[in-house]
């Protein structure tokens, strides 16, 4: 009887903590500031809803723009073929949002209610801990990424494809 009472237990902690750790992230979440990295838009499209960005930096295929001071967007392109979006990245309150509507500024709870628990890392540079969300179906490495201070509210945003 006791093992029985054991084995239930146990089977009721492993449903419930199942429910609280992350899940990989579709493409429809995969997005910020409306913007689905997944599906590998084109800097063309990223300019049809918010205009010309500015250049920042480019290395080899791989150029940096920016919106404003807290927008950060990376492209790759090669050969004669259009810049494709593969990670944007969203430092401040700006009004750009996951789907689920998560922004820099709002606490890690509210985070942690939207996406569940995920693997983390302290960056002792920065004072961050970094919570990565994989994505469904992508290649290694891509996630949403979201840096937490250590009072617990979000100061960056970024999903990398």
């Amino acid at each position: 009887m006791k093992k029985k009472i054991l084995l239930l237990v146990c089977a009721m902690v492993m449903a419930l903590s199942a429910t609280c750790f992350a899940r990989a992230l579709p493409n429809s979440e995969f997005t910020l500031g409306g913007i689905c990295v997944a599906y590998g838009p084109t800097l063309d499209d990223v300019e049809a809803s918010y205009g010309e960005p500015r250049l920042v930096s480019s290395r080899g295929s791989v150029n940096v723009y920016y919106y404003g001071d807290s927008v950060k967007i990376s492209t790759s392109h090669y050969g004669s073929s259009p810049e494709r979006v593969f990670a944007i990245e969203v430092t401040a309150n700006n009004g750009w949002a996951t789907p689920a509507g998560l922004t820099v500024g709002m606490k890690k709870s509210t985070m942690i209610d939207l996406y569940g628990t995920t693997d983390s890392r302290y960056d002792k540079s920065t004072g961050y801990t970094k919570y990565m969300y994989p994505h469904m179906g992508s290649g290694a490495g891509a996630s949403m990424q979201i840096k937490v201070d250590r009072y617990g509210v979000i100061r960056s945003i970024a999903v990398v494809d």
